[in-house]
Order: C-alpha cells, then structure tokens, then sequence
C-alpha cells in the first residue's frame, strides 16, 4: 500500500509550498511507506523522474526535490510493498513512459491476466514485477485510441467486472496518471480491504483535492487535510492541464 500525491499548476511549483508546513506531516508516512520513494515531474512535455528504493524520510535527494520549485505538474509516491513484491528501483514509483507518468496505490490479484490487454510496444517497456507496472500499461493500452474519459471509464467498469466476478480481485485502483495534457486522479477502492495494519483509519484509501486559485493539489490521507474537498470512491477526475478545468466522472 502507499501515499500519493500530485500537483498542477500555471506556475512553477514545489510540493514543499504547496502545502505549507503540514507537509513534515505528509513525509512523517514514509516511517511505514518506506520502501521506496518517486518524484516524477513534468517539464517542456518531459517527464523528469528520480526515485530510490530507500525510505524518503531518511533521503536527503527527496528532501531536496521536495522544495524545488521547477514544475508545473509532478507526482509523488511513499511505496510500502505489497507482500512478495520486491523491493528495488525497477519496483519503485513513478513508472513513466514517454511523458506519461503513473502511481498506485493498492493490490491487483492475478494482475499477470491483465498482460493479455495490453499492447506489445508497452509490453517491451516493463522493468519490474510489481501489479501496478502492469496496470500503468493497461490504463495506457485502453485510453490510447480514445478521449481519456471515455477510454478511463471502459478501462475501469472492465477491472469491476473482474472483481465482481472474482477473476481478477483489488483492494485498490486508487492512481495518479500525467497523460499527454492531462492529469488524472482515480478514486476506487474496497472500503473492506483496508490493510489491518490501517483497519482503525477508515479514511485510509480516501483521496483528497484543494483547488486553490490556478493550483490543483491532490493527496492520499493520514494526515491534515482539513478544508480539502473528497473525490468519491469509483470517481475519477480528469484535469486539464493547459485550463486547469476540471471534470469528475462516475465509475
């Protein structure tokens, strides 16, 4: 399981400004999402990525990236491992392909299934093992050819039709997504697969945004986001970037 985070803004920006002092409170997740940390930012329709296998708390790099005020647009992600994924660089968020960029949060039973969706040229670009990888390349498989709206919505329906049926179980889709123009934030989790470590915080899985003048700011929780407003579970918000309009959808 892991904490997300992203940003879209007219301006340059850094995570550290963006959210003010409580973000010690945000980097403090990494003491138990420690195994790994990525910082995937957009820059001249470039993704500029650095990440390490080690806990951010501790990594002087990350505390350095994080008050760099360099981008319009960026991702962050705290992984903790799902049990039997690795953890190593090749398994650490974001995973970026081209000037897409992608973070997960959850675990993807029989995700290797998922491989039969996906198309050949990302197929060639997988590094790791992780169930999130293959999800990156799936989303990317099915919004290709379409409206990323449209593309999301079958993508997705598709993943809760397996679930229901148990053919392909999650106990989150919560994603971060730079694709093309766009920023996209995915809200669908089981409120009943919260890890047990997590069972006395239901808020767990729940994802967060501040829309504060031209700045979008959006974070997992577990830690103060009073005054922020609630993307709805099986809800996905698309953000565009050049506008910074943005539109909700219903799963």
């Amino acid at each position: 399981m892991c904490r997300l985070m992203c940003y879209a803004s007219k301006d340059n920006e850094s995570f550290s400004e963006l959210i003010g002092p409580k973000i010690s409170q945000f980097v403090d997740l990494s003491s138990v999402h420690k195994d790994g940390w990525g910082i995937a930012k957009l820059k001249n329709n470039e993704i500029q990525l650095q990440k390490n296998p080690s806990p951010a708390i501790d990594d002087s790099l990350f505390n350095n990236l994080l008050v760099e005020k360099d981008s319009q647009t960026a991702l962050l992600h705290f992984r903790w491992a799902t049990t039997g994924m690795e953890i190593s660089e090749s398994n650490t968020h974001p995973f970026v392909y081209q000037e897409n960029a992608f973070i997960h949060n959850g675990s993807i039973e029989n995700y290797l299934d998922l491989k039969n969706y996906i198309k050949p040229e990302y197929l060639e670009n997988l590094e790791g093992g992780t169930d999130s990888e293959i999800y990156f390349y799936y989303l990317l498989s099915k919004i290709d050819a379409n409206k990323p709206d449209f593309g999301l919505k079958d993508a997705l329906n598709f993943l809760v039709s397996l679930d229901i049926t148990g053919q392909n179980k999650y106990s989150s889709l919560n994603a971060m997504l730079i694709f093309r123009n766009y920023l996209i934030v995915i809200s669908l989790y089981h409120q009943d697969r919260i890890p047990m470590k997590f069972k006395d915080f239901p808020d767990y899985y729940e994802l967060r945004y501040k829309i504060d003048g031209n700045r979008f700011i959006c974070a997992s929780s577990s830690w103060d986001q009073t005054g922020w407003e609630l993307l709805n579970n099986m809800q996905f918000a698309i953000l565009d970037l050049e506008t910074l309009q943005i539109s909700k959808f219903n799963i």
